[in-house]
């Protein structure tokens, strides 16, 4: 899971450093991103080093699956790029991109309101990433979680500067216990 509460505003998490590769400074990474085309044209990444964010030049980036090979600027070694691993890999706001209509970045969902027809429902705590659709977990006053499909059908706006999401169902309608 990844805490998005201590992450500043204007960074978007895209990536983890997993394993250095070869011998040239070359660093595997996990894409958290659902848009792989980003890594194309990335130019420089920000990682995080004890709270401090540094930014680093991109020398090259290769997708692979869900896998990304990146060349730092700066390491040329296997040693020197060792102690990037489990570093989480970040791009600054201005590097991100437009999305489709009905599409939310996840760090901007996490932390946000939902809002119901009955009215305050929680806040969004987490979005897994399943196979056929994301899943809000939704926590409310009292700790409790609930998982609801994000689905169109379910959603009636969001708004990401207000961190707001208004759904058309109330917690009742979508978990009826009558079965």
């Amino acid at each position: 899971m990844i805490n998005s509460s201590q992450i500043p505003d204007n960074l978007i998490l895209i990536a983890e450093l997993i394993a250095p590769v070869g011998e040239k400074g070359v660093v595997k990474a996990i894409s958290y991103s659902d848009f792989p085309k980003r890594f194309e044209s990335l130019t420089e990444v920000v990682l995080e080093f004890f709270g401090d964010y540094k930014k680093f030049e991109v020398k090259s980036s290769r997708l692979q699956g869900r896998f990304v090979f990146f060349e730092l600027g700066n390491f040329s070694s296997r040693e020197e790029i060792q102690f990037l691993v489990g570093k989480k890999v970040f791009v600054e706001n201005d590097n991100s991109l437009q999305l489709p209509e009905f599409t939310y970045f996840i760090h901007d969902l996490i932390g946000s309101r939902v809002i119901t027809p009955a009215g305050y429902w929680g806040v969004v705590s987490e979005v897994l990433q399943m196979p056929a659709n994301d899943v809000y977990v939704i926590k409310d006053d009292s700790d409790e979680e609930f998982l609801i499909p994000a689905l169109k059908k379910l959603i009636v706006s969001f708004d990401a500067q207000a961190k707001v999401l208004v759904l058309n169902s109330t917690k009742e309608d979508l978990f009826d216990d009558e079965n």
